[in-house]
């Protein structure tokens, strides 16, 4: 794996589950992250040609077989997800699940299912499912992107 100038060292160095993957806007500059099973960012700054290698080194090392590459960033956006969405399949496609951490954070962040949803990318009946806890068993995938919406939204909300 590629490790341009230890700009991947904490990536390289996490060892458990993820929760959600992508590429979001650090202070003004694009930021590959993962989040972890401790609900914490992993970020790395995309500023140049070699972090941008260290992080497809990264995913590829997920052996996912999705082909990955960096042509822009909309491209390498859906490259993340696909790569993402085979990684959450690996790990177990439906989970059980409780709904009230997601109607907590709903609840003190004074937000709609379809702002969650939004921001997640799925749909707001989705949402309205588990938050009223008709959807006993989701799909891992989901779970992740909603969850990693409401720290997004929390996120915003302290800025």
């Amino acid at each position: 794996m590629k490790n341009y100038n230890g700009c991947i060292t904490a990536l390289m160095n996490y060892n458990g589950m993820i929760l959600d993957m992508g590429v979001e806007d650090q202070d003004g500059t694009p930021a590959f992250y993962i989040l972890t099973e401790d609900l914490k960012h992993i970020r790395v700054t995309i500023t140049d040609a070699q972090s941008i290698v260290s992080v497809c080194s990264w995913l590829e090392s997920l052996n996912t077989d999705v082909d990955v590459e960096f042509k822009d960033f909309y491209q390498f956006r859906c490259t993340i997800q696909a790569v993402f969405k085979v990684y959450g399949a690996r790990i177990g496609n439906y989970m059980h699940y409780d709904n009230t951490f997601l109607n907590s954070m709903k609840k003190s962040l004074h937000v709609s299912d379809k702002a969650i949803a939004t921001v997640a990318g799925v749909g707001k009946s989705t949402v309205n499912d588990l938050t009223r806890g008709l959807t006993k068993h989701p799909k891992f995938y989901t779970v992740a992107r909603i969850h990693s919406a409401l720290f997004k939204l929390n996120e915003k909300g302290q800025n």
